[in-house]
């Protein structure tokens, strides 16, 4: 495919491809995470089972309270010129930044409270930013179509774009090293940068249908 019939793919797919770039962003950040938050505490970290177990119960209630709570909060903050893409364009950014923190440290005793609250940190952050844009990047399916057929587009691309996300953070396996996590931390902040341009763009690019924008009182 040629550079000119690559930019007119784009051009007529602009917002399907900026729908799924969330989806690749998200199989990037979900595959890393879900592959090693738990070594890393357990092995590198080596939190006191007390601890990890007692986390992850206030995790769960963490996780009960969150949903509806940030729910209401997109509702109620969502900007009406936009909708809620502010969120997808600078909340997706911040959540990997907030993700990279997981892999330093704040203590080298398991058994401390430090490693206990940087455990729960870890999870608060990661769960609330996933939350939080996540629930904005399903909502917006409503306000870009109403058409099943285009909203199908929509979820294919994201499908397939995620797949590429979690199939090239999984290649940071090879560079996982529980003794030495220089390598691991280099790939990992090249996935997660490219994680957060993903959201960047997918933010700036979609666009809002004109119907949505007169609803919400705007001209043009």
């Amino acid at each position: 495919m040629s550079i000119e019939k690559l930019r007119e793919h784009v051009l007529a797919n602009r917002q399907s491809i900026a729908y799924a770039l969330g989806g690749f962003s998200t199989g990037v950040l979900g595959t890393l995470f879900g592959m090693f938050n738990v070594m890393f505490f357990t092995r590198v970290v080596g939190l006191d089972n007390s601890f990890f177990y007692t986390g992850h119960i206030v995790y769960g209630i963490w996780n009960a309270v969150n949903d509806p709570a940030f729910g209401w909060l997109i509702d109620h903050t969502a900007n009406k010129a936009n909708r809620r893409l502010p969120v997808i364009k600078y909340g997706g950014p911040l959540w990997c930044f907030f993700f990279m923190l997981t892999w330093y440290p704040w203590s080298s005793d398991g058994s401390s409270y430090t490693a206990f609250f940087h455990f729960l940190f870890s999870m608060f952050c990661y769960d609330g930013f996933l939350t939080y844009v996540l629930l904005v990047k399903c909502a917006l399916l409503a306000d870009l179509c109403v058409d099943s057929k285009d909203r199908n587009s929509l979820n294919n691309y994201s499908a397939w774009f995620s797949l590429a996300g979690s199939s090239l953070a999984m290649t940071s396996y090879y560079a996982w090293d529980e003794h030495n996590l220089s390598p691991f931390r280099t790939v990992a902040w090249v996935f997660s940068m490219l994680a957060a341009v993903g959201w960047y763009y997918s933010g700036s690019m979609m666009i809002m249908p004109t119907a949505v924008r007169r609803t919400c009182g705007i001209r043009g």
